[in-house]
């Protein structure tokens, strides 16, 4: 497993050392560390294929094995709710009176805060948080997986929108940048609309079988313009945006389109070809009607 550390992290720990205190930022990193050994170990005795941890300012991000999606329903429940429950027994360990003596007054108070801060900011439910995880892990079996992960991590765009909101506020009216509260805010954005792409082909299967079970009929249909080189992994995400997607590309022979419904049997068979690749292998003698085994 890989660990690697996103540049926005490495800024938000700056800029609370140079903002705030050393005790903060130490706690910080401590509470972080807690959240991530949580989720690490339930992973583990699960046996979870985790291929990365990407550290950020509002936690990690696990990215799994290829091929591999993370489980759901209550085992998904108990490894998305590990890292907070980690943080919420550092809280516990607290209230030990040689743990009071140790961190002293200050660093007592940047303890509480930095854990309670993590542990409050992940079971929003919206995605990529905990929260939205849980959220997902029990959804996953009663909502089309498509739409819920599409649900969520509009929500957790609007939540990072609403951080970052929250901390120019501050600055106007009090006079004071919480530039912590302005990155965790602004990454949740971004990370959210990233993490869109990444579930949705971490639960392919589930996707493209929704697409397939919609009902024939007469619907509206989105065009989608695209290189030749994609990948048709990537097509899943235009794809959620509209009742039926279609997709135009241009080489050398000329302006090609390739429906959905290849889209989708290509997407189960071999997710990593591209575009170009699918209009080959759709024009090869028995194409047309060639099925996955």
């Amino acid at each position: 497993m890989r660990i690697r550390i996103h540049p926005a992290f490495a800024l938000y720990l700056l800029s609370m050392a140079v903002f705030s205190s050393w005790q903060m930022t130490l706690c910080a990193m401590g509470a972080l560390l807690v959240h991530e050994a949580g989720h690490y170990a339930a992973a583990r005795l699960l046996g979870e294929r985790i291929a990365q941890v990407e550290l950020t300012p509002f936690g990690g991000v696990m990215t799994y094995a290829p091929g591999k999606s993370p489980s759901k329903g209550i085992c998904g429940v108990f490894v998305a709710a590990a890292g907070p429950l980690g943080n919420a027994l550092a809280l516990l360990a607290a209230s030990s009176p040689s743990v009071q003596r140790a961190l002293g007054h200050d660093g007592m108070q940047a303890f509480i805060m930095a854990n309670l801060a993590m542990l409050c900011l992940n079971l929003m439910p919206v995605l990529p948080l905990d929260g939205g995880n849980i959220v997902f892990s029990i959804g996953y079996y009663l909502f089309p997986a498509g739409r819920l992960i599409a649900l969520l991590t509009t929500c957790g765009m609007v939540t990072g929108l609403g951080l970052a909101l929250l901390a120019l506020y501050g600055l106007i009216m009090l006079r004071t940048l919480n530039c912590s509260l302005l990155m965790i805010g602004g990454y949740l954005m971004l990370c959210a609309r990233r993490s869109r792409a990444e579930m949705l082909a971490q639960n392919l299967y589930a996707v493209v079988q929704e697409r397939q079970e919609n009902p024939e009929g007469i619907r509206s249909m989105c065009l989608y313009r695209v290189p030749q080189d994609i990948r048709v992994q990537a097509l899943l995400e235009p794809m959620e945006r509209a009742p039926c997607a279609a997709f135009i590309f241009e080489d050398a022979q000329g302006i090609h389109i390739v429906g959905e419904k290849d889209v989708c049997r290509f997407l189960l068979d071999t997710p990593s070809l591209t575009l170009a690749q699918v209009w080959s292998e759709k024009r090869k003698p028995g194409g047309e009607t060639q099925k996955k085994s």
